[in-house]
């Protein structure tokens, strides 16, 4: 069923069925780039799978990192039970790409079926789902982008990356997600493709944003020293244009979740976000892992129907590991079919005991005008703090004081006695509600409460 494209004039065919933007302008690029041989060392692999009704399935895999790209129209229908087949076939071809964390992407409605076959075909990897939005620039947009002119704030110059010192390794430590082997993936990155890189008069590099492999537009970063001046902007438009001008269209994905670079895109005049039926599309990545703990999913669900019947009146937040969260919402949808679930995936970060000390060892030193303090009962501070909170409601005034009362916390005033900077604890003890005054941020106080908070804690 799957076919794999080798031949010169197979990839060529099929840059040709996917020229249909966007819906398939990430399979598009990707073939392109293979075809100009612009990005060698990703050594992508191409395949196609065509149903009865001569409807195309682009499957594009890197083996090294592991990565997959599953294209299609968003009309596009595929029988179930014949795709899971198409599936099986593709593992069978690729079985190490499932034996590490791997990488997906697709849009929301293949991905659904994929990830329903992989729960049944890997029942020991679980999938972290991340929804996007794709915008990517029309022909009219791209014209603009050529037309735009740039203007560098003064003290600041283009630049290109010295392969020869420690750039690189500066470019990968900023990078959020940044595994053994980026250093040498980044490296070919910038080498193959078009980026934009920006120094300050030191020469040091200050913002910078290039290519995936798939030609979207890859970790736009601005030192936080020198944000504030529209470097970001500059980069992604310096960007844009050397990319028109060798035939790359520009393209994009921002986290649904990252609402503010969500605004700021849909309000520019250069990007047209990927809509169906005038509706969004949302492309979703998902990043396999393997689990340990088991549990019989039956009766794990009869523990939860027991839970319930203790504790009738809880169901408002739970919090758990992905796994066992799946399970649980599984049986939720069941059991309450008329409640439902707001999912907010979260990192978890702790300090080992190297790092304890570290924190304990720390100098905090805190900008003139201010102090550490204590919270006031008796005055306005709870009622201050808990106005401060996104998700306050009724009742909260007395958790923050119960909180306050029985539990560390770092609290810093300025030189008229006002509250600027606090951060305490969640009943978890947890880190909570790390908050600076708007008028008092920029000064590092987020820093030191956290700091300063993570002593009291340790001691």
């Amino acid at each position: 069923m799957l076919k794999l494209l080798s031949t010169k004039a197979e990839l060529e065919e099929a840059l040709e069925k996917t020229r249909l933007f966007p819906d398939f302008i990430i399979a598009h690029q990707i073939i392109e780039n293979k075809l100009h041989d612009r990005f060698s060392e990703a050594k992508m692999t191409v395949l196609s799978y065509k149903n009865s009704d001569g409807i195309n399935l682009w499957i594009v895999v890197r083996e090294s990192v592991p990565f997959i790209l599953l294209a299609c129209r968003v009309e596009d229908k595929f029988d179930r039970n014949v795709l899971f087949e198409v599936f099986d076939e593709f593992a069978k071809m690729f079985p190490q790409v499932y034996e590490k964390e791997a990488t997906v992407m697709g849009h929301e409605i293949i991905i659904n079926l994929y990830e329903e076959w992989h729960k049944k075909t890997f029942p020991l990897l679980t999938n972290s789902r991340y929804p996007n939005y794709l915008y990517y620039s029309t022909e009219e947009q791209k014209q603009k982008f050529l037309e735009v002119d740039i203007k560098l704030p003064e003290g600041y110059q283009f630049s290109e990356v010295n392969f020869e010192n420690d750039d690189i390794e500066k470019i990968c430590s900023t990078w959020a997600h940044a595994t053994d082997g980026d250093m040498e993936i980044f490296r070919a990155k910038l080498r193959n493709m078009p980026y934009s890189l920006i120094r300050d008069r030191n020469n040091s590099l200050v913002a910078y944003e290039m290519l995936e492999m798939s030609s979207l537009f890859n970790h736009q970063y601005v030192d936080p020293k020198h944000r504030g001046k529209g470097l970001g902007n500059i980069v992604e438009r310096d960007l844009a244009k050397k990319c028109i001008k060798v035939g790359i269209p520009p393209c994009k994905t921002v986290l649904i979740t990252n609402k503010n670079v969500v605004k700021s895109t849909e309000r520019s005049p250069f990007w047209t976000r990927w809509d169906y039926e005038e509706k969004p599309v949302v492309p979703c990545i998902l990043l396999a892992c393997r689990v340990e703990d088991k549990f019989d999913q039956n009766v794990l669900f009869e523990v939860f129907d027991e839970f319930a019947k203790m504790f009738p009146q809880v169901y408002k937040k739970v919090m758990g590991h992905e796994i066992i969260i799946n399970l649980y919402e599984e049986w939720h949808k069941k059991t309450f079919p008329l409640i439902t679930n707001s999912r907010c995936p979260n990192y978890l970060y702790y300090s080992t005991e190297e790092q304890k000390q570290k924190f304990l060892e720390v100098d905090i030193k805190l900008p003139e005008g201010y102090q550490f303090s204590e919270v006031n009962f008796e005055n306005d501070d709870i009622e201050k703090i808990c106005s401060t909170w996104a998700h306050a409601k009724d009742g909260d005034m007395e958790i923050f004081r119960a909180k306050l009362q029985n539990m560390p916390y770092s609290l810093i005033r300025d030189r008229n006695n006002s509250l600027v900077a606090y951060e305490m604890l969640e009943m978890s003890s947890l880190f909570n509600h790390q908050y600076v005054d708007p008028k008092h941020r920029g000064k590092g106080l987020g820093n030191i409460v956290e700091r300063d908070l993570a002593k009291k804690c340790i001691k």
